[in-house]
């Protein structure tokens, strides 16, 4: 297609850049115009289109008015507007407004563009600073007419706390089903995972499962977490996802793992609603121990002695450090 550079596909983002054949005198007295279109997570034929026609809207758009020169059509797909960190997108589109190739950038709606407040207000001020304008075409803004950023700010928040009140529905909605005993597994050595619409179950994964017995059996008879990590590389036994780097790390997590005995403890960890990070829970959310939720690779007494020599390994580093 003549005039559009389109970027290998593993990257995630295309970006459509003017023919040099058409470059004239006059580009250089055109506003140098881009556009941005993200689509959310959960793709589907729907949402595939969606960015399609919002790409080709904008293309035309841009090249239709005579005062505008096409820099590009930026976008993001399958990915959350509560950060920026994962949007290879917007964050090609930032450096080139930093590399002063951009006069101005339109948008479908503030959401489209952030719904982090604090990230797009820091993201206005930028570019504002740089000459550069924002236009999002939903709420009818353009940064460069703006006498305050009030209703910009006010906005910005509405989205934030939309994200917000979707999260917490989500936790409300798993808090209920915990409290009727059933848990949501995620992927777990040792399990293999049956999804279900009305609930999610585990069966034993045999191969691993044996695994599992092994580095209770061998670290209770007084085998260290490297020891047993070394054994495994050494027979190339394969992790979950198919390697067989084993670290100390991997096998206290599987002896610290109490789902092993056929009991799930919840809310190991809690996430943040904007940046989608998970860090251990030390009191943040409420945890519920579930009995029996689904079968056992190891028993209970098996465990507990794992735990009271690990206890034993930490009392001793504490004293001599």
């Amino acid at each position: 297609m003549k005039g559009v550079f389109i970027l290998p596909e593993k990257k995630n983002i295309e970006v459509l850049w003017n023919s040099p054949e058409t470059d004239d005198a006059n580009e250089d007295k055109k506003i140098r115009v881009a556009a941005y279109c993200r689509i959310s997570p959960g793709t589907n034929d729907q949402n595939i289109n969606s960015l399609e026609n919002q790409i080709s809207y904008y293309t035309r758009y841009i090249r239709d008015n005579e005062s505008y020169g096409m820099v590009g059509v930026y976008y993001d797909k399958n990915v959350s507007g509560a950060t920026i960190d994962k949007r290879p997108g917007l964050k090609r589109l930032l450096r080139h407004c930093e590399e002063q190739r951009i006069d101005m950038i339109i948008t479908k709606s503030i959401s489209r563009l952030s719904r982090n407040s604090k990230d797009l207000l820091e993201m206005v001020d930028r570019l504002s600073s740089l000459g550069i304008t924002i236009v999002f075409e939903k709420e009818n803004i353009d940064t460069s007419k703006m006498k305050n950023k009030f209703y910009l700010t006010t906005l910005a928040a509405i989205y934030q706390e939309e994200i917000r009140a979707v999260s917490d529905n989500i936790k409300w909605g798993y808090e209920k089903r915990i409290l009727k005993g059933k848990p949501i597994f995620t992927v777990i050595f040792g399990y293999n995972v049956i999804p279900n619409t009305a609930r999610s179950a585990v069966t034993i994964n045999e191969r691993e499962a044996a695994v599992i017995r092994e580095v209770f059996d061998l670290f209770i008879s007084g085998v260290s977490m490297s020891g047993i990590a070394k054994m495994l590389r050494e027979r190339r036994t394969k992790c979950k996802h198919g390697k067989e780097a084993w670290s100390s790390s991997d096998i206290g997590r599987i002896l610290r793992n109490q789902a092993y005995t056929g009991d799930k403890v919840t809310h190991n960890l809690v996430s943040d609603f904007i940046s989608k990070s998970y860090k251990k829970n030390t009191g943040q959310a409420k945890q519920f121990l579930i009995e029996n939720s689904h079968p056992a690779i190891i028993s209970k007494e098996t465990f507990q002695k794992a735990q009271e020599i690990l206890n034993k390994k930490r009392t001793i580093i504490a004293i001599i450090s």
